[in-house]
């Protein structure tokens, strides 16, 4: 692999022993993958950030890296934390797990790393431009900064966005290479699609069907907003490992490769997506009995979204035996509270939880058992890691269930 000047001497510890360790591991990771040469990202967004996913063995990394003298060399964003930051007491977290939460958090900051704990970085301040570098773990902003943005990133491992935010570098292959971007399959959509959890369905039925390539969907009447945009990409990166989605005549990319998009469709492989292939996810999540725990927020809920939930819980009452939460990032509750959505909420019964999601939170240690939400994610990884019972629903379906008198 061909080195910069300055990347050997990065790699020789001239920058000291934390880059040089973050170095290596970069450039190990590029020369398996065949990689030529490494390139300047503008961002990281570190994933490995909840106590129940990494443990006192991730905290041991993490200290070694501050003690080493670790610093971000770029704007660097973390992932959810295991809860809410501020509040985990209205969690219910035990102290132990607290405290040492607090500690992950505390010692990325040390490193320069902005305590942002949200999966929506793009929506907080970390917006990466057209055909900008980056290096972002989590997958479903991943596949939203690719796809929606136009951004170059591939889907980075924890340990390997943390290196890059420790050097400013990630190895140039995968998606960083313009002709690994086009399309492998035609998605013809003959569902209809109206709301976020049938676009959540759509990413997850899509992702299951082929695994990995890079997906074309066909352009429907009702273009996707913000929210069912990062639902489909949380969709399609759960249950598949796709990175990288084009809309025809809608996402920035296929706009601008309209024609070689076109010339190029009787190559790909066709998939027709019905009503048919959307229906049984709502039947294979469905739960039988009501749930103690209802969640809203898997990505994080935008500003809209909170609204949108504010506004249909006004003047209404959640059944006493059910836990609402709507997850969302720390900064977006303070739009939330300006607005006087979180009064509302709050005064519902609901609470919008910050910092964290149910993903990577200790739902169990909670005691909950029934989770509804609208997340084809938080199906996917709470059942098959957590063997919790979980259903999905619309949001409008999820209020009914959840508000008395409906």
């Amino acid at each position: 692999m061909f080195l910069t000047k300055e990347e050997e001497k990065m790699l020789d510890g001239e920058y000291g022993e934390a880059t040089r360790l973050a170095m290596r591991l970069i450039v190990k990771v590029g020369e398996a993958l065949g990689a030529q040469k490494l390139i300047n990202i503008n961002s990281a967004q570190v994933s490995g950030v909840s106590y129940k996913n990494i443990g006192d063995p991730g905290i041991q990394l993490l200290e070694d890296l501050v003690r080493l003298g670790g610093k971000s060399k770029i704007l660097s964003t973390l992932n959810p934390a295991g809860m809410d930051i501020k509040n985990w007491k209205k969690m219910g977290i035990p102290k132990e797990f607290a405290e040492k939460q607090l500690k992950i958090i505390s010692l990325y900051m040390q490193m320069d790393i902005l305590p942002t704990c949200s999966c929506i970085p793009y929506l907080i301040g970390n917006s990466p431009k057209y055909r900008e570098h980056v290096a972002w773990a989590e997958s479903s902003a991943v596949t939203y900064a690719n796809s929606v943005l136009g951004a170059r990133t591939n889907r980075e491992g924890g340990p390997l966005a943390l290196a890059s935010a420790l050097t400013g570098k990630t190895a140039f292959y995968g998606f960083h290479m313009e002709e690994n971007r086009f399309p492998t399959h035609y998605i013809e959509l003959k569902a209809k699609l109206r709301y976020p959890a049938d676009y959540s369905i759509l990413g997850y039925v899509v992702g299951k069907k082929i695994k990995t390539g890079v997906p074309l969907f066909s352009y429907t009447r009702m273009p996707p907003d913000t929210e069912c945009l990062k639902a489909l990409s949380a969709g399609l990166a759960t249950s598949g490992s796709i990175s990288l989605f084009h809309i025809e005549n809608y996402t920035i990319e296929a706009i601008i490769k309209n024609k070689q998009l076109q010339d190029g469709k009787s190559n790909m492989e066709r998939i027709i997506v019905e009503e048919r292939d959307i229906k049984p996810v709502f039947e294979e999540y469905k739960l039988t009995t009501n749930p103690d725990l209802i969640y809203i927020g898997c990505p994080h809920a935008s500003i809209q979204e909170i609204g949108k939930i504010a506004q249909m819980l006004r003047n209404r009452k959640i059944k006493g035996d059910i836990e609402f939460w709507v997850g969302t990032a720390a900064n977006i509750k303070i739009l939330a509270d300006r607005a006087g959505y979180t009064d509302i909420i709050e005064k519902s019964g609901g609470k919008i939880i910050t910092d964290t999601c149910i993903v990577v939170s200790p739902l169990k240690i909670l005691g909950f058992q029934k989770i509804l939400t609208n997340s084809a994610k938080a199906c996917y990884y709470l059942t098959g890691l957590e063997k919790l019972d979980v259903g999905i629903a619309t949001l409008e379906e999820i209020i009914k269930t959840a508000v008395e008198g409906i």
